[in-house]
């Protein structure tokens, strides 16, 4: 139960929308959605700050291979950080894997479901879904919503790298 608790806290820490224009430059996904990849300035940050104070976890069965990080029936283990935002208590993480080359996994945590975003070390997005944690089911957000729900938590992260980097 307590690890099924540490991945969800995980899973929460990477977490929520919010919003924020981007002047980023425009990624066309395969699917055709428009994406924008969080600014390298940005990436840099959060991987310094996962880096230093990052905890570790694993991303469950259930939802790693449905967003291509591990196998059929494997986990995927993590370093990651989270932020809760004062206002709305919603808790934003990113998680890092362990073995290198490795996507992030941002994540934004709803009241029913958790939604999780696949993005490359170039800041680009490759997927998103809906997990829901109380059936252990996710669903596949569709391109153009997958692209709208990044574009809100990768403002939050914009608008929140200089002040991790603060903190230290």
């Amino acid at each position: 139960m307590s690890d099924r608790r540490g991945w969800l806290t995980g899973l929460a820490l990477l977490a929520a929308l919010a919003t924020a224009p981007c002047a980023a430059s425009t990624q066309a996904s395969a699917d055709g959605a428009l994406t924008r990849p969080m600014p390298p300035a940005v990436m840099a940050k959060l991987l310094h700050h996962v880096e230093l104070g990052g905890r570790p976890g694993v991303l469950p069965a259930s939802l790693a291979p449905v967003l291509g990080l591990a196998p059929s029936g494997q986990t995927w283990a993590f370093k990651q950080f989270a932020v809760r935002t004062p206002d709305t208590g919603v808790i934003h993480a990113l998680a890092v894997g362990v073995a290198a080359p490795s996507d992030l996994v941002f994540s934004a945590r709803g009241d029913v479901a958790i939604t999780v975003f696949r993005v490359r070390r170039d800041g680009a997005l490759v997927s998103a879904v809906n997990f829901f944690p109380q059936t252990q089911t996710s669903v596949a957000l569709p391109a153009a919503e997958a692209a709208g729900a990044f574009a809100n938590e990768r403002g939050f992260w914009i608008r929140t790298a200089d002040d991790l980097i603060g903190e230290e």
